[in-house]
């Protein structure tokens, strides 16, 4: 759980794949669950163009899919992109293989990516 914390701290300043400072969390870990699922989510940055990061298990595996949600201009056009992960102190490896999609309606993008 800490390590899932970390990374999406990093990530969260790191979306649109400019250098730039980590964002400010606009509140608090949100917890949503069910019978057979759980998706962990937090809000970051500004109010009035807020990033959304979510972690959710994939069922029957070791695979945590991670998604960000946030507008065209925060996360960038919908393609295929690598990802890598940072923390302070940490190497996670290898790029991981993630897809960023856009809503067919509005300015929202979503970034959709498994950690294993």
């Amino acid at each position: 759980m800490v390590r899932t914390i970390m990374v999406a701290a990093v990530l969260a300043g790191q979306a649109g794949g400019v250098e730039a400072p980590p964002l400010k969390p606009l509140g608090a870990w949100n917890v949503e669950y069910a019978d057979t699922m759980c998706i962990l989510s937090r809000t970051y940055g500004d109010a009035s163009a807020p990033i959304t990061i979510g972690f959710k298990p994939t069922p029957l595996s070791d695979i945590l899919q991670a998604v960000v949600l946030g507008t065209g201009r925060q996360l960038g056009r919908p393609r295929s992109v690598d990802i890598t992960l940072t923390a302070p102190g940490r190497d996670f490896g290898e790029k991981l293989r993630g897809d960023r999609l856009r809503y067919p309606k509005g300015d929202r993008t979503i970034l959709v990516y498994d950690v294993p």
